[in-house]
This record gives structure tokens, C-alpha cells and sequence, in this order.
């Protein structure tokens, strides 16, 4: 993500008072960030850099609270113009700020299938 596309993400988050960021990858690459609102006013971006693959292409979509979400890419991109995150295979996503290594877990709501 770029330093402009999180401050994007950050405001929005903040405006809507969203409870949740969810993130779309889809299988040509393209991933979108999306938040709504109590009232369903709805922000969402495709975000400019691909997702890069190291196996098998897969489709996701993984939902975090916003807020923790947020924190993690504002800290990521304080010190860059760019922050690389890593989606893992359960949907946590891993930045690195000022050295540390920082991990965001999805939100669990119940729904979810038992695999």
C-alpha cells in the first residue's frame, strides 16, 4: 500500500466510525480495502500495487476491526511511502513498523465455517 492510500483508509475509518475493514483479494491480483458505516454509507478502495502471489492463487475476503487495522497501517507508513503487508493463510496480515514486526488478526463473529 502506498503512504496516501492509508491515509485514505485511516480518514475514512475515522469518519464512518467503521467497526470493520474488510479486505478483498481477488485471484488477477487486484485487492480492495472497504468500510461501512451504522447507516451503510460505504468507502472503498482498489488499492494501485497487485498482490503478489508466492503459491497457488486464491481468492479472500477477510475482515478485521477497523480500529487495530488502522493503527497497524498508520504506524507502518509513518516511516515509508510504501508498506508491504503479508496476508497469511488464516487472513492475519503482518507489517513491519520501526523494526517490529506487527500482526493483525480477522475479526471472528461466528459465521465463519468450521474447516
Amino acid at each position: 500500500m502506498t503512504r496516501a492510500e492509508v491515509q485514505q483508509v485511516s480518514r475514512a475509518v475515522k469518519t464512518l466510525a467503521a467497526e470493520r475493514l474488510t479486505l478483498q483479494v481477488k485471484r488477477d491480483g487486484n485487492a480492495r480495502l472497504e468500510c461501512v458505516d451504522s447507516s451503510n454509507d460505504r468507502f472503498d478502495i482498489e488499492l494501485s500495487n497487485p498482490v503478489e502471489f508466492p503459491g497457488e492463487i486464491e481468492s479472500s475476503v477477510n475482515a478485521y476491526i477497523a480500529s487495530r487495522l488502522v493503527d497497524v497501517l498508520d504506524a507502518a507508513a509513518k516511516d515509508s511511502e510504501e508498506i508491504t503487508l503479508s496476508l497469511g493463510e488464516a487472513g492475519s496480515l503482518t507489517a513491519t513498523a520501526k523494526g517490529h514486526t506487527l500482526i493483525v488478526f480477522t475479526q471472528i463473529n461466528g459465521e465463519e465455517d468450521d474447516e
